[in-house]
C-alpha cells in the first residue's frame, strides 16, 4: 500500500504503549522500534472508536510540509490496541496550487485554522482585490483565490474599449453616409434654383444636367423643356416684330 500511495511520506503502526511496530518511509520499510510522533497515541485516544484525528499542515524535519492522520485501532473487547499514522505530503497541495492557471499577480492558497498555506508572502496583494472562497467538505479548510481587481477587470476593459471604438467608427460612418445622401439631394436642388434665377434674368438658353431615373432628374427635364418653350416663344416674337 505504501508503495502504491506515493502521496504518503510515512506510514506507521504504533502499539498501545506508543512504540512503533511497523514503519514505512517513502515506500521503504525501516527497522522496527523507535519513537512514534510524541502525541499520536493521545490523539488516537481522543478520536475515539470509529473516529479519525487530522493535524494541520506541519513542517516535519526531513520532509517539509505534511499533514498527519491518526486512526485508533481497537480489539473486539473495545480496548485500544494502537494506532495507524499516515503522514501525507502537503507539498503536493502546494504544487497543485502553484499549477493553477491564474492571471498576473493572482494567487491561490489554503485557508486553515492554523493560517494560510502556503504562508502569506511578504509582497501580499495591496489595494482592491477580487477574491473567491470555496470550503472543503472533509476538512475545516477553504481554497481561496485572490487577484488584483485592476488585473481581473483588464479583459472587460479591453472588450469595453473595443466596443466603444466600434460604436464610434459606426457612428462616424453613419454620419458620413447621411451627409453624402443629403448632399446628393441638395446639390441638384441648388442647381435648379440657380438655373431658375438665370431664367428669370432672361437667360433662356441656360439648361441644367438632367439625371435619369430620379425625381430630381424628372424635375430637371421638365425645367429644361419649359426653358426651351420660353426660348422658342421669344424667338417667334422677335421674328414677328
Amino acid at each position: 500500500f505504501a508503495r502504491r500511495s506515493e502521496a504518503y511520506l510515512e506510514i506507521l503502526y504504533i502499539n498501545e504503549k506508543g512504540r512503533t511496530v511497523a514503519h514505512v518511509r517513502n515506500g521503504n520499510r525501516v527497522r522496527r522500534g523507535g519513537a512514534a510522533p510524541s502525541d499520536s497515541l493521545e490523539r488516537a485516544r481522543g478520536a475515539g472508536r470509529g473516529g479519525w484525528w487530522a493535524s494541520g499542515i506541519e513542517d516535519r524535519p526531513g520532509f517539509g510540509p505534511a499533514q498527519r492522520y491518526v486512526k485508533p485501532l481497537y480489539d473486539v473487547t473495545g480496548a485500544l490496541r494502537g494506532a495507524l499514522v499516515l503522514v501525507y505530503d502537503a507539498g503536493r497541495l502546494s504544487a497543485l496550487l502553484d499549477d493553477t492557471v491564474l492571471g498576473a499577480g493572482a494567487r491561490a492558497y489554503l485557508e486553515t485554522p492554523e493560517g494560510h498555506y502556503p504562508p502569506e508572502p511578504p509582497d501580499r496583494l495591496r489595494g482592491e482585490t477580487l477574491s473567491g472562497r470555496t470550503p472543503l467538505r472533509e476538512r475545516p479548510w477553504a481554497v481561496v483565490f485572490e487577484a488584483p481587481l485592476e488585473e481581473s477587470l483588464r479583459p472587460l476593459k479591453t472588450v469595453r474599449n473595443a466596443a466603444v471604438l466600434t460604436a464610434t467608427i459606426g457612428i462616424g460612418v453613419l454620419i458620413l453616409m447621411i451627409f453624402l445622401i443629403v448632399r446628393s439631394i441638395t446639390r441638384p436642388i441648388a442647381r435648379l434654383v440657380a438655373a431658375a434665377r438665370r431664367l428669370g434674368e432672361g437667360d433662356l438658353g441656360h439648361r441644367v444636367d438632367a439625371a435619369t431615373g430620379t425625381e430630381l432628374g424628372a424635375l430637371s427635364t421638365a425645367f429644361n423643356q419649359m426653358a426651351e418653350r420660353l426660348e422658342s416663344d421669344r424667338i417667334r416674337q422677335v421674328e414677328l416684330q
